[in-house]
């Protein structure tokens, strides 16, 4: 079931945003459902509902547009409480890295007034998505957003100067790995993104398939609890399981910050035990 619904996600966010036209497939009211919820996860309802618009005129999309509506007005919002953004803000925030050395390098860049504003623009997207991808899941808007500066303003940046400044980080495969998402899932071209190099090995499924799972600031944070013996529990096992995956799965894009990110944010957690 995953497969399809993520295919005509994919798809329609490709439209939505970069007027693509790949073919979408017919799926039940049910698992269009399961789109929109997917969507409304990922915050990105509203370039799916745009790529719905551009194809309004298909066969297969027009039962869904009103499908949309409908749900629409039953979908409920749960509210985040202040801890968790809190803690969503600090662990996915571009403007640091958990690694010292790698920060203090990272600070520089971000002094640097030699260079034009979009190139320190697509420094801190680069950024972002790479912190995303090790604390909160799969970083479907940022992709997008990316995509969308690369297009209309990728001719302004300095790309010497941001293969430089990646290099000086050691992000160059990571930055590489949100190159090839975008080529893969919204049929970009090497030739659009210079800080793109091939890496050898790479298994996408394992990583787009985290789409599915629910962000982390959604499902709850790391935050710990003392109980009546003398142990710590996580109250939130799941959330806990997912950093420690994320952590294994991207350590061979980046070694000497996915180990660091990790213990930031246990200690992160355990800075929350409540008395």
């Amino acid at each position: 079931m995953n497969d399809i619904i993520s295919s005509n996600f994919f798809c329609l966010l490709a439209s939505g945003a970069f007027q693509e036209k790949d073919p979408i497939r017919p799926m039940s009211n049910y698992k269009w459902k399961q789109l929109f919820r997917l969507a409304a996860n990922h915050e990105v309802t509203d370039y799916i509902v745009r790529g719905m618009e551009l194809r309004k005129d298909e066969f297969f999309l027009q039962q869904p547009l009103g499908l949309h509506e409908k749900w629409k007005t039953e979908l409920t919002t749960e509210n985040t409480d202040e801890e968790e953004t809190d803690t969503e803000n600090q662990l996915t925030a571009p403007d640091h890295l958990t690694n010292p050395l790698l920060n203090h390098a990272f600070q520089q860049i971000l002094e640097d007034d030699s260079t034009t504003e979009e190139t320190h623009r697509m420094m801190m997207m680069l950024t972002s998505i790479v912190r995303y991808l090790m604390n909160e899941g799969f970083p479907v808007r940022h992709l997008v957003e990316l995509g969308l500066m690369l297009r209309r303003q990728g001719e302004r940046v300095d790309y010497v100067t941001l293969q430089n400044w990646l290099e000086k980080v050691r992000m160059t495969k990571m930055s590489s790995l949100a190159g090839i998402l975008l080529i893969h899932l919204f049929n970009f071209s090497a030739e659009e993104i210079p800080f793109y190099t091939e890496i050898p090995g790479i298994k996408l499924d394992n990583i787009i398939k985290d789409v599915f799972r629910q962000r982390t600031s959604a499902r709850g944070t790391l935050y710990f609890s003392q109980g009546d013996d003398i142990f710590v529990h996580a109250s939130n096992t799941g959330a806990l399981i997912g950093h420690v995956e994320r952590s294994f799965k991207y350590f061979r894009y980046y070694p000497s910050e996915s180990v660091t990110n990790f213990f930031a944010s246990f200690a992160h957690s355990l800075s929350h035990i409540e008395e």
